[in-house]
């Protein structure tokens, strides 16, 4: 039987019963592009189309699985081409987006088309492949879509700017401020907070007092994102004003951001607010603050009424570091567990009993271990045996540092329960015992460990550093598996060069998904050789592996790429001009503070 005869039976399996469509569904799969192809250009009845999309995800795929093969197939793009003029809504909106997954120079055309589709769905999802695409021809269609007779879309529109828009988008979108509409003027804001528009300032202060909850919440978010000192007076007005409990999150988030000298007081102020959802939030913002002039009153929350404000004046003095949170917290940490049904799904019959003591616990048991009091140990490993705290106290049990800690944790580990072994794997990580080495690597090497577990060893050897744990780390990079790439990121956040070695000749050698993944990776260290290979990546020949790398450099914070970003300027993909221009942006603002 050749490939296509196989392809064949395998769709009408999957046009069988369920079972057997699974099976059809997998052969497929495993046929590659050709068969993505078939699919596309069968599936023209939106039954059969969704039944592939819910096959997909049954066979362990996204809802868009099949599409992984159709990129590189050329015939897809002509099944989807022709999508665009089915008589069906639904799949002309998928072929949409299903064309913004397809590196092709047709395709900027082919949605241009479908932006002037007569349905909302469709046009939503032309803006998405627009956005994907990144051109100056996309930028204009978009900038169009703003004024769209549907505010889904002109709502969809503002959203693509922070892709595609940049500087030049900065008027229409404060423009948009005023739309009446609210999820569009919302939409806006956001978009002017991600490309850190500095020019926006006063209009965002003043949609920072709409009456719109929406819109003044992402007002206060891209405030927070812009950094401009101007904002500081008006958002602490809106944090003693306003009783819209997101939008004085917001606001306290960006005040904490701008000015957190500013913003002890009026916290401190509402603490004593009769509302338990504004003390929690005062509560937590500071603990991120961690100035120990909110230690006082923080004490006394322990005690709070609230399970939740509780739970955040734990944390808060954890992470303010204050002692005189011990004795209380060793208290919450023994509190019996508090027994309430709570309902399950819609059926009104069906409850289960919560504990809702269990979050003040973990609370307690997380504290502790950032204060590193070593009288905690013995009240910590006594919770090791209950599921619902155990894995914190693990945590905390290794961020003491001492070695009686530890071995409570081997105990465990040697115990065998695959929940609690999980819980103690990860902490052992954190210890950096060298006593944990051994029982680490024997649990590596087990038959019995899963794929899953093996990248937590892998972690926590590597936390380790010791230079047999690292050697145990290097000798799976070596074998080059599924997990090479997490044992090379985790030798790498702790500057091992072998780590940053096999990422690169990952970045090099690897396909599109491997190298998409080291630099997913890379976006979480903060080290001069992963901004090396950043920028090793600006020059990747696949733009989604490029755009990843721009955003990862911004993220970083190293002054020292702001001349490779620049470079980027110039090029051809819109989407990625726009987002090295936000990079740089970010970069300069934060040289300024520094």
């Amino acid at each position: 039987m050749n490939e296509d005869q196989i392809i064949v039976a395998a769709w009408d399996l999957v046009s069988d019963d369920k079972e057997r469509s699974v099976e059809g569904y997998k052969i497929l799969k495993e046929a590659g592009g050709s068969s993505t192809a078939i699919l596309l250009q069968t599936a023209h009845q939106w039954d059969e189309l969704q039944q592939a999309r819910w096959l997909g995800i049954y066979a362990g795929g996204s809802p868009t699985d099949f599409l992984a093969h159709a990129i590189n197939d050329p015939r897809a793009i002509d099944a989807l081409a022709d999508g665009l003029h089915d008589p069906e809504c639904h799949f002309r909106s998928f072929a949409a987006f299903a064309l913004a997954e397809i590196d092709d120079p047709r395709v900027a055309g082919l949605l241009a088309e479908a932006i002037r589709d007569e349905e909302p769905e469709v046009r939503q999802n032309a803006i998405y492949g627009l956005q994907r695409q990144g051109d100056e021809r996309s930028f204009v269609l978009v900038t169009a879509a703003m004024n769209d007779a549907d505010e889904r879309v002109c709502s969809a529109a503002a959203r693509a700017m922070r892709w595609i828009g940049g500087v030049d988008s900065t008027q229409v979108l404060i423009l948009a401020l005023s739309d009446p509409a609210e999820r569009v003027a919302a939409s806006a804001a956001g978009s002017l907070g991600v490309l850190a528009i500095t020019e926006a300032v006063d209009s965002l202060i003043e949609a920072l007092h709409s009456e719109r909850g929406n819109l003044a919440k992402a007002a206060a978010d891209a405030l927070g994102n812009i950094g401009d000192s101007h904002a500081v007076t008006p958002l602490i007005d809106i944090l003693k004003t306003t009783d819209n409990l997101y939008v004085r999150s917001s606001a306290a988030r960006a005040l904490i951001k701008l000015a957190p000298e500013q913003a002890i007081e009026p916290l401190i102020a509402m603490l004593r607010c009769s509302d338990h959802l504004k003390r929690n939030l005062a509560a937590g913002s500071l603990g991120t603050l961690r100035d120990s002039r909110a230690a006082d009153s923080l004490v006394k929350f322990l005690s709070d009424d609230d399970p939740g404000v509780a739970r955040s004046a734990a944390f808060a003095l954890a992470s303010i570091g204050d002692q005189r949170a011990i004795d209380p917290l060793l208290a919450l940490l023994q509190i019996e567990p508090r027994m309430q049904p709570i309902k399950i799904g819609i059926n009104p019959d069906v409850y289960r009993d919560e504990d809702m003591n269990r979050h003040i616990r973990n609370a307690a048991a997380k504290a502790l271990g950032k204060l590193g009091d070593t009288w905690a140990i013995e009240p910590l490993a006594t919770t090791l045996g209950d599921a619902s705290v155990a894995r914190t106290a693990a945590s905390s049990l290794a961020q003491l540092g001492d070695e009686r800690g530890v071995r409570y944790l081997l105990n465990v580990l040697r115990s065998g329960d695959k929940q609690q072994v999980c819980s103690v794997v990860q902490a052992l990580g954190e210890s950096k015992s060298p006593n944990a080495v051994m029982p680490l690597m024997e649990l590596l090497t087990s038959e019995a460990t899963s794929s899953s577990m093996r990248s937590y060893v892998l972690s926590a050897l590597a936390r380790i550093g010791t230079q047999k744990a690292v050697e145990a780390v290097e000798s799976v990079m070596i074998l080059g598996d599924e997990s090479a790439i997490d044992a090379a990121a985790e030798l790498a956040k702790l500057g091992h060069d072998s780590g940053f070695a096999y990422l690169g000749s990952e970045l090099k050698s690897g396909n599109e998904k491997q190298r998409t993944r080291v630099v997913m990776k890379l976006h979480f260290i903060s080290h001069p050789h992963a901004v090396d290979l950043l920028v090793l990546a600006l020059r990747d020949r696949s733009s989604v592996v490029r755009l990843y790398a721009v955003r990862a450099l911004g993220k970083i914070g190293d002054k020292s790429s702001i001349e490779s970003l620049e470079a980027l300027l110039n090029g051809k993909n819109r989407q990625i001009r726009v987002a090295a221009s936000t990079s740089i942006r970010r970069l300069k603002i934060r040289c300024a503070r520094e």
